[in-house]
């Protein structure tokens, strides 16, 4: 089977929705018990602790798990799988030791850092959550390589494992009273434990059909290629360490108390939990394998249809989470988390408002500065840490827990903001619309039939078509796909706009200026699109007495002789002499939704 065929993509799915639907339920509870059964000290050391993770993360990451990531499918969709098991275990041990070198720092500087943020007395529990940090990037790594495989039942059911493992422990501890800080880190630890057998035993059988060896290395120019990738990631990363909300812990820590690091950490990740419901954050592991895997000679037209879909499909999600938590956040906390830290649940509806930015439009836009490796880009998108370190230390102490919400939230706002600016032509949210421009010539002359013909013109600006005047009045052209707005043939909007008539006054500006004189005229029409922009001409797979011609695509007039030839075989003979398989209703690419244009 093909790696990244719809019938891998749809078990993944399933995989995805189950597997994530039970880790979700269990993280839940698990936050419940965590948060009624510890005291607010111990929850906001525990919080701390685990803010040591993106330090580790973006200080040590290598760029490895951006490559990864962005290759292992390439390679995969490749058939080049030494390669990819290559990859895998070239980032797992050098992640290690990565890894090993901060967390050796970091206790050798305890003393010195820890009292900073009131943690002096916490060394020993350190060291403790230090062996749970090698855990989960090892995990992780193998979760990211499992995803890459589309093999979901192992990527996301490792999270599941985990989840269920911290809930059955945290049940057992808390039914003793004895969910101390302590307890809660060994409880983590032992549910990593677990996931990281579950993913390796996993990876070890792959492995064995798959074996990697020195022949299995990329070529010079491939790992130079990777190398390129990752040391831009890498700098990406480190530059990045501001933009998490783990990192706000820190300062709400020092420029407040650990016992406040425990409130803001609840909001913000309940609202991370919230966030989990979104389309996005669900199927990412899904997403992403299938994003990198798109054909370099596709990506023009598949590209912005994916981007669009992502956004579209999350606003769906995150609109009413804004709108309920407004409505209902003291309702939440009371009931769920018996009051505790309630006086801040005006945090809540503000924290998901602000996490619009991540849960809806972050992933898209750097799945698309991923794609084009534009890391450079991602990078420089960093230097707007600095206002958020300016805005932290100015809000945080004047408004609080409300300033670093607000601090963190306006960051990522502005740093999505710049990167999309950067591919903003490659990452487009396509609503198709379609228009047409009558003008009167400057010199009809050239204009008329006979001395000016029909034609389909590939312009950097787009794509134009257009005719001689002939019947209506004036010299008539067109825009594929103009403004990008898709509609809905019940309620198409006919009326144009001074908008329609410079997307497509455009194209004779530059190239037809003999026809640059006075707009006489606009009218809309109406395209249906298949995602391949492909007709599709078939028998009806379950009435063969039935033949379809459909989806023409803005392109179908000029093919009315042949087309009406292939109907009339089909219908008369249930074949034709013309070979149909690019039309064909069952090719891959129509599993994505036909598209309707204006």
């Amino acid at each position: 089977m093909k790696l990244y065929s719809r019938d891998r993509a749809r078990r993944s799915l399933f995989d995805t929705v189950g597997f994530r639907a039970l880790s979700q339920a269990a993280t839940v509870v698990s936050y419940t018990v965590l948060v009624r059964s510890m005291t607010e000290q111990s929850f906001g050391v525990l919080n701390l602790l685990y803010a040591v993770i993106p330090i580790i993360n973006t200080l040590g990451s290598l760029g490895l798990d951006h490559a990864l990531r962005r290759f292992q499918p390439e390679y995969l969709q490749a058939g080049q799988f030494g390669a990819a098991t290559w990859l895998l275990r070239t980032v797992r041990r050098l992640r290690f030791a990565s890894n090993a070198l901060l967390i050796a720092l970091i206790l050798l500087a305890w003393n010195w850092v820890a009292p900073w943020f009131e943690l002096g007395p916490y060394r020993a529990d350190f060291a403790i959550f230090s062996l749970l940090l090698f855990l989960y990037f090892q995990v992780t790594i193998l979760q990211y390589a499992m995803a890459s495989q589309m093999l979901h039942r192992y990527s996301v059911g490792s999270a599941a494992v985990l989840s269920a493992t911290k809930l059955v422990v945290y049940l057992a501890l808390a039914s003793v009273d004895e969910l101390t800080l302590r307890h809660a880190i060994l409880a983590d630890l032992f549910g990593y434990v677990l996931a990281f057998l579950f993913l390796w035993r996993a990876q070890r059988s792959l492995e064995a059909t798959e074996p990697a060896s020195a022949a299995n290395r990329p070529d010079v120019d491939q790992r130079r290629r990777l190398k390129r990738y990752a040391i831009y990631s890498h700098w990406n990363d480190a530059a990045s360490i501001l933009q998490y909300n783990d990192t706000d812990r820190w300062f709400v820590a020092a420029l407040m108390n650990s016992i406040v690091v425990g409130a803001y950490a609840f909001y913000t990740r309940f609202s991370d939990m919230l966030g989990s419901l979104v389309p996005l954050r669900l199927f990412d592991n899904v997403v992403q394998p299938l994003f990198f895997s798109v054909p370099k000679h596709e990506a023009h037209e598949k590209l912005p249809r994916y981007f669009t879909f992502l956004i579209n499909l999350s606003l769906i999600f995150q609109l009413p989470l804004i709108a309920f938590t407004a409505v209902y956040h003291r309702d939440i906390v009371q009931v769920l988390f018996a009051g505790k830290f309630i006086e801040y649940s005006i945090l809540l509806p503000m924290v998901v408002a602000f996490t619009t930015t991540d849960n809806v439009f972050s992933t898209p836009i750097h799945l698309v500065a991923q794609y084009a490796e534009k890391a450079p880009v991602i990078l420089k998108s960093q230097v707007m840490g600095f206002y958020q370190v300016g805005a932290m230390l100015v809000l945080v102490p004047a408004f609080g827990l409300l300033g670093a919400a607000i601090a963190s939230g306006t960051f990522h706002i502005v740093r999505n903001l710049f990167v999309w600016w950067n591919v903003r032509h490659e990452a487009i949210w396509v609503n198709f619309r379609q228009v047409m421009l009558w003008t009167q010539p400057r010199r009809p002359e050239h204009f008329r039939v006979g001395a000016f013909p029909v034609f389909n013109m590939e312009a950097p600006e787009g794509r134009f078509y257009g005719f001689p005047v002939h019947g209506i009045p004036g010299f008539k052209i067109g825009k594929y796909h103009h403004r990008q707005q898709q509609v809905d043939p019940d309620t198409i909007d006919r009326d144009c706009d001074a908008q329609d008539e410079a997307a497509v006054r455009e194209g004779i500006t530059r190239y037809f200026p003999d026809a640059d004189g006075p707009t006489l005229s606009m009218a809309t029409c109406m395209f249906t699109n298949t995602p391949d922009e492909h007709f599709i001409l078939d028998r009806h797979p379950e009435s063969p007495a039935v033949s379809v011609a459909a989806g023409f695509s803005g392109h179908g007039f000029k093919f009315c002789s042949v087309v009406g030839e292939i109907m009339a075989d089909l219908a008369t003979a249930g074949r034709t002499r013309w070979d149909l398989e690019l039309f064909r209703l069952g090719r891959p690419a129509l599993a994505a939704p036909a598209r309707r244009q204006r």
